[in-house]
């Protein structure tokens, strides 16, 4: 055992051969590891799919390993024999460890550790969130030493090996080097082309950051359109890995007669806008013939999650999973399956964020945006083709139900005609983002946002006129809301817009519902939008199945619907369990913060104990 650990004395050169030789050992011991994620990660079915798997394991292990390389790098001139090998087992024995307990994680919950995850295990005595038992601590505490001994052993022979031999380690680097580019190029092609095989995979891999480049794809001609919008189609037929959504296969029974389903989406339309002089029409609507919920909040502050919660019913953290594979909407596909005729109408693209690749996957000739130069231009555009849409339907198939999706934008792009009547005064004229600050008036800015409500308040009630002309809104749901918040500095954080916290400002919209049959009136009780699609599926669409088999939400109209103590909110990068006087946000990569009702941080605040049940809830649509 002496002669092992007794390394002597070394050059440089031979402790910079030893520096490049560990990242090698890393690469094996990540790589075993590693398969751990191989069994839930779907098996290639396609050459692409092959070829990415076959790139990316090695090549993902080795980029980190060889990062853990760097800091021996820094310490190799002044470390030397056994504090060197001792250096690099400490280091590299840490990283085993963390990567085994996130492979435990990922195997009971399916997604991978972060800060947020390692605070719940720290501070979860009762094993409610997180569950391993007591011989489980015992056997990672034993098996860390072990790994420590172990690696201490291995570095120490490696080191001597170096010493001795002058391996051409710098092709084999430059090799996997070539094999990461390769890796990351091929998902960027692969995102661009809808190759579900190779797309799906990366999410299996731990601080993996798939590379994506669609315009450039598209610019330089490396996509085939028909193909993608082929796979498209495709990617519903067979939404298969670890998703389990829904728990089970819908049983709906069409209501006699089957009901029309109209959706009307404002990007960015904050709660308090709602109102007789901003929104005289829907306002009037709600009021004779709606229900008004005057505490709902959406499940995101951005467009992306705002619709994903309200057309899956559950918090976009599936996103990824759900685009991946092509998982489209229960309501989408049941309204196909109960042969409804489908009118989308979006003045945004509905390809960024995807929703031509997860919500409408399966709708054929998808109608992917409207025309005109500005948001109210296009605004105007996808009323007139709504319009004309339902004529002909009525004209040509007026005993088949419809359903229509308008998603309006004029008050995310601060939009309206210049010849526009604006009412609320004063106004900017052009909306300048680098005047605001946290000692900005907000009145001008707000009163332009008030102006574009006003306007896109006026092309609705020209649809809300057009039902009732066609005696239609006896059979007609209509609900009316917005995809998310919009914040005025209302918080005094320099807070402009969405996106950018969850507070009330950005998540809180209004919300109509007029269901055929249904008494007008409001509700102050807390809803959110993962209530849309078991309100819709069970009471207009027939579908006998508890919610909980595809929703986090309730059914609105259910009599037994019990009171919401928290809500789950979701941006691109960070999410936050909202609940009725304290939010908890996670960032990126899984730190955590209490925040009390004016958005304020609670210092050393104990995690409430909603949180910990959100956190056991969200997850539930992954395969167990």
């Amino acid at each position: 055992m002496k002669i092992l650990f007794r390394t002597g004395e070394t050059t440089l050169a031979q402790r910079l051969r030893f520096v490049q030789l560990a990242p090698f050992f890393g690469l094996i011991v990540f790589a075993l590891l590693g398969t751990r994620y191989l069994g839930w990660m779907p098996s290639p079915t396609t050459g692409w799919g092959w070829g990415y798997l076959l790139t990316t394991y090695p090549a993902h292990y080795w980029l980190l390993s060889f990062l853990l390389s760097l800091p021996l790098l820094l310490l190799s001139p002044v470390l030397r024999g056994a504090w060197l090998a001792a250096a690099a087992a400490l280091l590299y024995s840490l990283a085993f460890i963390l990567m085994f307990i996130d492979t435990q994680v990922f195997d009971q919950y399916r997604f991978h550790i972060n800060w947020f995850v390692i605070d719940f295990l720290l501070n979860d005595p009762d094993g409610q969130v997180i569950h391993f038992p007591l011989v489980m601590w015992l056997l990672t505490l034993g098996g860390a030493a072990l790994v420590l001994l172990a690696t201490f052993v291995a570095m120490t022979l490696l080191q001597r090996w170096a010493a001795r031999h002058a391996p051409g380690l710098k092709k084999w680097h430059l090799l996997f080097f070539v094999l990461l580019l390769g890796s990351h190029f091929l998902h960027a092609w692969a995102d661009a082309n809808l190759v579900k095989d190779v797309i799906r995979q990366a999410r299996f891999y731990p601080l993996m950051l798939p590379t994506t480049a669609q315009s450039f794809m598209e610019r330089h001609g490396l996509v085939d359109i028909e193909t993608r919008n082929a796979n498209k189609l495709e990617a519903s037929a067979d939404a298969s890995g670890d998703i389990h959504y829904p728990k089970q296969p819908l049983q709906c029974t069409p209501r006699d007669p089957r009901p029309n389903i109209l959706l009307i989406t404002i990007d960015s339309w904050r709660a308090d806008t709602f109102t007789a002089d901003i929104t005289p029409h829907m306002h009037r609507f709600a009021e004779q013939r709606g229900l008004m919920f005057n505490q709902h909040f959406s499940g995101s502050n951005s467009t992306r999650a705002g619709l994903f919660s309200m057309f899956y019913g559950i918090p976009g953290t599936y996103w990824h999973a759900f685009l991946d594979n092509g998982v489209p909407s229960p309501l989408i596909t049941q309204l196909q399956a109960q042969d409804y005729a489908l009118g989308i109408f979006a003045a945004a693209r509905l390809t960024s964020p995807e929703f031509d690749r997860t919500i409408f996957s399966t709708v054929k000739d998808l109608r992917l945006g409207s025309s005109g130069a500005t948001p109210a231009e296009r605004d105007i555009n996808l009323t007139e083709e709504w319009l004309a849409w339902l004529e002909t339907h009525q004209q040509e198939a007026a005993d088949r139900p419809f359903f229509g999706f308008l998603f309006y934008d004029a008050p995310h792009g601060y939009s309206y005609p210049a010849d526009f009547s604006a009412p609320f005064q004063p106004a900017w004229e052009t909306v300048n983002y680098f005047s605001l600050h946290n000692d900005f008036d907000p009145e001008p800015f707000l009163n332009r946002y008030r102006n574009a409500v006003h306007f896109d308040d006026q092309l609705i009630g020209r649809v809300l006129q057009d039902l009732e002309d066609r005696a239609l809104l006896d059979n007609t749901w209509v609900v009316i809301t917005g995809d998310h918040g919009q914040e005025f500095n209302d918080l005094k954080l320099n807070f402009w817009g969405h996106n950018s916290n969850f507070s009330k400002y950005q998540l809180q919209v209004p919300f109509i519902l007029h269901a055929p049959q249904q008494q007008a009136g409001a509700t102050a009780e807390l809803t959110t939008h993962y209530d849309l699609l078991p309100t819709l599926l069970v009471e207009a669409l027939g579908c006998a199945n508890d919610p909980g088999v595809y929703s986090t939400g309730q059914n609105l109209l259910a009599a037994d619907r019990k009171a919401r103590d928290w809500f789950m909110a979701v941006s691109y990068s960070s999410s936050a369990i909202v609940g009725r006087d304290q939010t908890v946000t996670i960032d990126a990569v899984g730190r955590y913060t209490l925040l009390d009702d004016r958005y304020r941080e609670i210092n050393d605040g104990p995690i409430p104990p909603w949180a910990r049940d959100a956190v056991k809830q969200i997850y539930r649509f992954f395969a167990q």
